[in-house]
């Protein structure tokens, strides 16, 4: 397309999936959007789930992939949202065969996975595992793309690992059957696409009509509600904690 823009748009997606998934999810629609404003649309995943929260908080880029939880925080610095997913997902506890994710204390001295510290599922097992009082018996290890820590469990190299649905559903039943596994959190609106509060319409509008050309689950225009709003108020605990820790981040009022 011609250039009417001074640089490209930067689309900033989460390291939430392996390089090739990223490809497959997200290049038609960051194709259309350039098509629709004739700016080029560049992809940029990051290398970790912290790195993407770093650079998403600083407002480093101009679309931004995000949990629709993160949502009501990150328009406190300076994001909007325009869509959300509108599908049933899941995030599933997987573990070896031994474990029963039924039953959370058969999990008593494991090593879970998670691919961040910064995800929802992570947020409430770990409320359910510490009103257990297990909280203390499990070491939670952060890292890898889901498909990874899929295979991981199903290699046996890993007790139990948090896995989304759109990464674990596909595989073949005979190789779900070398686990156990259980949903641990549903929802109708996991994912957002956010811009910045000053965006130019073109782009807005732009991103609403390309929607149809993301793959990965059905997409509606945001609305004023707020999505799972616990989560978001133990998220916004996770980034003023963050903050203390990283000068680089602007400082933002805690949502009440």
């Amino acid at each position: 397309c011609v250039n009417a823009c001074e640089k490209p748009y930067r689309m900033q997606v989460g390291a939430f999936f392996d390089a090739p998934s990223v490809v497959v999810f997200w290049s038609e629609f960051a194709q259309e959007i350039s098509k629709l404003t004739k700016c080029p649309t560049n992809i940029h995943p990051a290398k970790s789930y912290e790195k993407h929260l770093i650079d998403t908080l600083n407002t480093r880029g101009d679309i931004f992939i995000v949990p629709s939880y993160y949502t009501p925080v990150l328009e406190l610095y300076g994001l909007k949202n325009v869509i959300t997913s509108n599908s049933l997902t899941k995030t599933y506890l997987v573990t070896k065969k031994q474990y029963d994710p039924n039953d959370l204390s058969t999990l008593r001295n494991t090593n879970i996975q998670f691919s961040s510290r910064y995800m929802g599922p992570y947020l409430r097992l770990k409320n359910k595992l510490k009103k257990l009082g297990l909280l203390d018996t499990i070491t939670f290890k952060f890292g890898g793309s889901f498909q990874a820590n899929a295979m991981n469990v199903i290699k046996g190299n890993m007790d139990a690992a948090a896995i989304f649905s759109p990464a674990f559903d596909p595989l073949p039943q005979n190789i779900k059957n070398k686990v156990n596994y259980i949903a641990i959190t549903k929802s109708m609106s996991s994912g957002s696409i956010m811009v910045k509060a000053d965006a130019p319409k073109e782009l807005i509008d732009a991103i609403v009509k390309s929607k149809e050309k993301i793959k990965l689950f059905k997409w509606i225009k945001a609305n004023k509600e707020v999505a799972h709003p616990e989560l978001a108020r133990l998220f916004h605990m996770q980034v003023n904690e963050l903050l203390k820790t990283n000068n680089n981040l602007p400082i933002h009022q805690t949502i009440k």
